[in-house]
Parts: C-alpha cells; structure tokens; sequence
C-alpha cells in the first residue's frame, strides 16, 4: 500500500530535505498516492477461490483483481452471468470487490464478466453435474446417465421397492407409455384420452396402458389387429417399428437401400423400420453385426433408445408431428432381394483411403463407440469423447465391403486410441463400421466383424513417455521475498534486474504463490506470458497449455490457490511448461517445460 508522511515531520526535515526523500522514497515505489494508483488501471482479471470447475449445488467466490503496473489489488466491478439460468446464477455482486456463483443442478457452463473503469474481464465457470444414482440397486455405466436424466423428466420410473431392474424386460405396454411420455414432453401431442376401451381386447380401461394403447390405435402406431399384447416382452424389432411408425415422417433420416445388419436381410418385414432407427441414431446393432430382432429389450436399454429420442427431437428442432404420421418411412427403400455380392467380392473392389491429393472424399470409417455415445462425423476429429475412428476412401462403401477392410489391427489402433484418453470412461466400447454421405453426414452403421476376443482397456494405463526435448525439475522457493528462474538455462537469478527470466514467485498471504512475469515487472527483456491451466499440474498436458495459452487474449497474474493447481506459461525462446505441486512445508514447486515454436 502506499505510504504518506506527516507534515510534522516534513516541516522538521526542512522542504529541501523532504523533497528529496520523497524523490529517493518514490524512486523505490515506497511512496505511491492512491490517486496516482487508482488513475493507472491497465485492466482486471477475475481471480476464483478454487478451481473454475463448481460440482452441481456448489458455490465459487470470484475477485475482481485489477493491474496497476507494478502492484495488483482488488477493485469494485459489475459483474454479469450469461448462460443458463438453470446452470448457476450470481449474488452479492452489485459493484463488488467479489461475486458469489452458486451452481444449479444443470451441467454445464457460464461466463462470468467484470467490468471496472472501462476495462473488462470474462471467466467461464464450469458446472459439473452430480448424476447419482436415485435407486437401490446398480446401475450400468453406460446407462446411468439415461436413466438418471429420463428419471429426473418423469418419463422412467422405478418400482415401489426402490429399484429400477436395469436388467429386466420390458413391455410392449410400457415401450409405448415411454413414447407417449417423450411425445407429451415436448409437448407433440395433448392428454392421450377419449372413449376407445375397445381399441384393443386385451387392453381393459382400467389398464395402465390403456390411454397409450388408444393413442397408438388412432394414429395408426400399432398397426390393425385385434390385439396389442401390452403385457409380452418388447423386442428390439418391435420397439423399432413402434419408433418408425411414430417419428419415421417427421424425422426424414436418409435410410441406406442396402443391407446394414446381418440378421435384417433386404426382405425382411422390419427391413425399413430397422433401417430407420439406425439411419435416426435411435438404435444400433451389436458389435457381431447383430441388430438382435427378436432379442427382448431391458428396462436398461430402452432408457438409453428414449434418451436418445428424445434428444433427437430436441436436436431437430421438432414442434409438430408430420402429417401421416404412422406411415412406414417414405424413404425407406421397398424391400428387395438380398444381394448375391460376397463380401470377399465386395473386399476386391474395396480401395482404402488415397493418400495423394487426388483422393477421394472419405465416405466410411472404422470406429470404437461408447455405449450413449452419438456417432462421429466424418469431419469431427478422428478421436473423442467416447469415441475413436479411422477414416476410409473406398469405391464401394457399404457395410459388408467396410467390415472386410476394417481389420483387427485397425481395431487395435483405434482401442488403443481410445483407451490413451482419460475422457473414456467405459472400459469396452462397441467396434463399429459407418458410412457417410457426399457432407459427411452419417446415413449408416453396423457392428464391426471381429476375429479377436473381446477386448477392454487395461484398468492401469501405462505412462506416456515423455516427449522429445521434456524437462523436469524442482523450483526451491524462498522463504522471504520473490524466486526468480529463468527455465531456459535452468538458472536462479538474484533480483529482478539479473535478467533474462520467464517467472517469479512470491509467497501470498491470502493466496498460496503468486506467478509473475518479466512482462509485468515492466523489463519487457523476456516477454513470457502466464495463466491458470484447467486442471491440477499433474492433469495439465503440452497440449492443454498450448489451448490455455493461445485462447487467451489478455493475461493477468496468476496465483496458486491450491497446492496441485497448475500454471501454463510459454517463454519467447521455445518453450512453453506448466508448474505447480507446491509445497509449503519442503517450500518447493514443480515444473515441466516442452519445446514449443508456435510463438
């Protein structure tokens, strides 16, 4: 803080006296009025008390720091959320020094903006939604999310015993309650109603399905006959047919002419209404190459089909069932005869990707998929979130001619792809093959025909080596004043004008470290810039910084306000690290640098 002197002691010295020691005092930034300070805003940051990840129902203090060159300090800002209100809203911020975010119970993310003097400061605050189980028993990995969000929505339900039954079947009657709920949800249809008791002889009034059964019966979802059979086990074919006749108009998914699973020939009476749902992304087969027609459905899977049915009319933008509505698909191909091409034929005529620039437009792709994962694009990046693929330029792209190229060692690839990112949870996901349209969009898929065993990811994945060039090492802080390094020769210096370098750190009363840089000391010798990575230091990659470096546009200084945070920092002679892992009681830090010439 700056300092101010008494007149009595200023008329003691004498003016000259005075002068002149306010000129000496001044010269070492002892003395600095606050309106010369207050004056002088270069810009603000916002400083958050812990992570800028909030789990659901939590809640984060943020700061608003502004730089006045040479010394920070918090100053009063507006502060403003844009986002979901359902993700988080902000309190106690009315031209506040800090802002309190509390997180809803959506996942999710806001931003956050500070705005003082002009100058301004946005920080995305990330909310990370609690999908805790509600039921007794357990459920599968792959399921817990449909089920836990669908449960939220009031469309599953469990029983009165606290359970949910992942693994048991379920009914025609309550496939078409589900529909019938997803429908109500966004608000398609009205209150199933009416007198129609005799829709159905073995539907009664008082049945609990009996409203849906009446509805599937006037518009024409469940077909003529006398019976609806509410109480059989639902198949995979059946609920694929309820789904077609529901939503096959509306939707208008490109269904492939050719024959996508192996037990779903060209003739076969779902042979369009299969075709639908998987063209939709509402279903997909087994990695065997199976759709599983005649397989009973379990109250686990159908969960995941409604959650992705209702996502879908969601993502299309549906307000209104199209006209017709019950009809098979119109463009669903007539059934025809099965083809009489091989798949070694088919693999004869096969061309894999070209690699000169005359190659065609990849138009398939073996992939590994996580169950309740939507499948790739053709331009989404090869790997991600639950998914990895293998992009193909062939001739002849159908699904027996992609499963003959799609070899086991492309599949070990891709596992191992898949595997190597920590986002991919589910140890086994399903091989796949697609194919794509001249956009890139997907108009089928399949399983994947596989020789080897079934394979999952290791529980342990094995460390990364490190890259080409890596260092790594232990900063000792010390106990009073700032620790100034210089990375790029991996030398201590002992003041500020001992230049060149990149950080220096400082012991923070409220804080635990501050980072700062030459950039702010106003040397400008080196001109290193830093910021808070996303995550822990262990967490925080190369590539992580390199994103954390390059999507900044301003940077402000940086403060470990954890023991295992990390700060990203790029340095102007090749090097861009990460450092962190303090420890107050060995009073140390740990850093890594990689080469990096994106400067």
């Amino acid at each position: 803080m700056g300092r101010t002197l008494s007149p009595r002691f200023l008329a003691y010295c004498g003016a000259s006296a005075a002068a002149a020691l306010l000129v000496a005092l001044g010269s070492f930034g002892y003395f600095r009025s606050p309106a010369s300070v207050a004056g002088e805003l270069a810009s603000i940051a916002i400083t958050p008390a812990g992570s800028a990840a909030v789990a659901a129902g939590g809640s984060l203090t943020l700061t608003a720091e502004g730089n006045y060159g040479t010394t920070t300090m918090p100053v009063r800002a507006d502060w403003k959320l844009t986002g979901d209100a359902q993700t988080g809203k902000i309190s106690a911020c009315d031209t506040a020094k800090t802002c309190t975010f509390t997180a809803g119970e959506k996942g999710g993310s806001v931003d956050i903006t500070a705005e003082a003097e002009g100058k301004t400061a946005t920080m995305k605050i990330t909310v990370e939604e609690n999908l805790a189980n509600p039921f007794t028993d357990e459920l599968p990995a792959w399921a817990l999310e449909a089920i836990v969000r669908m449960h939220r929505k009031g469309i599953v339900k469990g029983y009165d015993d606290g359970r949910y039954g992942p693994v048991d079947n379920v009914t025609n009657g309550q496939v078409a309650v589900l529909i019938t709920r997803i429908l109500q949800e966004r608000s398609l249809i009205g209150a199933p109603g009416g007198a129609c008791a005799d829709a159905y002889a073995d539907v009664p009034a008082d049945h609990y399905a009996s409203a849906a059964a009446c509805l599937f019966r006037a518009r024409g979802w469940a077909g003529e006959g006398g019976s609806f059979r509410p109480d059989d086990p639902a198949t995979r074919g059946e609920t694929a047919a309820f789904l077609s006749r529901v939503l096959g108009e509306t939707f208008s998914a490109n269904v492939p002419q050719t024959q996508t699973f192996d037990d779903v020939p060209a003739g076969h009476a779902l042979f369009r209404e299969i075709g639908f749902v998987n063209a939709s992304g509402l279903m997909t087969g087994y990695p065997n190459g199976d759709f599983g027609v005649r397989d009973n459905l379990n109250r686990a899977a159908v969960a995941v089909i409604m959650f992705r049915t209702l996502n879908t009319i969601q993502e299309k933008g549906v307000t209104k069932l199209a006209e017709g509505s019950g009809a098979v698909h119109s463009a669903a191909p007539a059934a025809q005869p099965a083809s009489s091409r091989s798949a070694a034929e088919s693999a004869s005529s096969a061309k894999s990707v070209a690699t000169d620039s005359t190659a065609k437009t990849p138009n398939a792709a073996c992939s590994v998929l996580a169950p309740n994962t939507a499948s790739p694009k053709a331009d989404d990046p090869d790997a991600g979130k639950g998914y990895a693929k293998e992009m193909l330029a062939l001739d002849t792209a159908d699904i027996p001619t992609v499963r003959s190229v799609c070899t086991d060692a492309i599949y070990t690839r891709l596992m191992e792809r898949y595997c190597a990112d920590d986002r991919n949870t589910v140890p086994n996901p399903e091989w796949g093959v697609l194919l794509y349209d001249r956009n890139g969009e997907i108009t089928s898929g399949g399983g994947g025909a596989r020789s080897l065993n079934p394979t999952s990811c290791p529980k342990e994945k094995p460390a990364a080596a490190p890259a080409e060039g890596t260092k790594t090492g232990t900063v000792n802080l010390k106990d009073g004043g700032a620790t100034i390094v210089d990375f790029s020769s991996g030398e201590y210096r002992g003041w500020f004008n001992e230049l060149p370098y990149d950080l220096s750190f400082t012991w923070h009363s409220k804080y635990i470290v501050q980072v700062s840089t030459a950039f702010w000391t106003g040397t400008y010798t080196k001109t290193t810039k830093a910021a808070l990575a996303g995550g822990s230091y262990d967490k925080t990659g190369k590539e992580d910084c390199i994103r954390t470096i390059e999507g900044r546009k301003t940077f402000d200084i940086p403060y470990f306000q954890t023991e295992t945070q990390g700060v990203c920092f790029v340095t102007d002679d090749g090097f861009i690290g990460k450092v962190g892992n303090v420890s107050r009681a060995k009073k140390t830090l740990q850093y890594t640098i990689w080469p990096y010439d994106g400067r």
